[in-house]
């Protein structure tokens, strides 16, 4: 049927009342959720049944048929008795336990990266004495097993000098031997010494023509030095020796 005979076969037909079975139809007190049972109970025209707590039926306990025996479980004095008296005399069995992993739990397996090489794998067996020497080494000269060879009071005073020994350190460092040989002109030090014999004979005979007009050659440098530095005490003895003889 299409749509246009259904349209003119719904206008031809009758409108009629429709039963409404949605709702309960029973509206009296036999009804256990009607309204009127409700309003009786409240306005007291049933008289309730008084029920005492203490004799209420419990059903929750099995219930046994008449003439049906029980008796109570041996299981847990068996299982003291082979735990205490018998377990030394049982029969000792072998069993192939593999509960537990083959592999320790603290060894981690990275299965994402291919293996090591064989030839990887026998160096490491053949070095394996030097490996453990080197670990042995590394394990003496940890912190904490070289702060069991110190003393404390000579490395706290030690600490205390740290900036002096910092200083003579490099004190010592700029005038080593390999520093002040940086700064030394070898070829005029090789020609020196292969000249020293003539050097040595020039000044030698320079000292013998010396001349008297020329009178840093005639002193002693030393006792020069020696004056110099008592000049004041000099002066000061000759001015009083100036004023004695004037006051003669």
């Amino acid at each position: 049927m299409d749509a246009a005979a259904l349209a003119k076969t719904k206008s031809g037909l009758k409108k009629r009342n429709s039963i409404d079975r949605s709702k309960p139809m029973v509206e009296d007190a036999a009804h256990p959720g009607s309204g009127g049972i409700m309003k009786a109970i409240s306005s007291g025209t049933f008289a309730l049944k008084h029920v005492d707590k203490a004799a209420t039926h419990d059903a929750s306990a099995p219930m046994l048929e008449a003439g049906t025996a029980y008796h109570t479980d041996i299981r847990p004095a068996v299982f003291a008795e082979v735990h205490q008296v018998r377990r030394n005399s049982l029969k000792p069995t072998k069993t192939n336990d593999r509960s537990e992993p083959v592999i320790e739990k603290w060894v981690h397996v990275d299965v994402m990266h291919k293996p090591a090489r064989a030839c990887v794998i026998d160096e490491i067996k053949e070095k394996k004495a030097s490996i453990d020497a080197l670990h042995t080494f590394n394990e003496h000269h940890t912190k904490a097993e070289i702060e069991k060879r110190t003393r404390p009071a000579l490395m706290s005073e030690i600490k205390s000098f740290k900036e002096m020994i910092v200083t003579q350190a490099k004190d010592s460092a700029e005038h080593s031997k390999v520093e002040m040989e940086k700064k030394v002109h070898h070829g005029l030090m090789d020609e020196l010494h292969k000249k020293k014999s003539s050097i040595t004979a020039f000044t030698e005979l320079a000292a013998a023509h010396q001349s008297e007009d020329n009178f840093r050659s005639q002193t002693h440098p030393g006792l020069c030095n020696e004056i110099i530095q008592k000049k004041a005490s000099i002066d000061a003895l000759g001015k009083r020796a100036s004023q004695k003889l004037a006051a003669c």
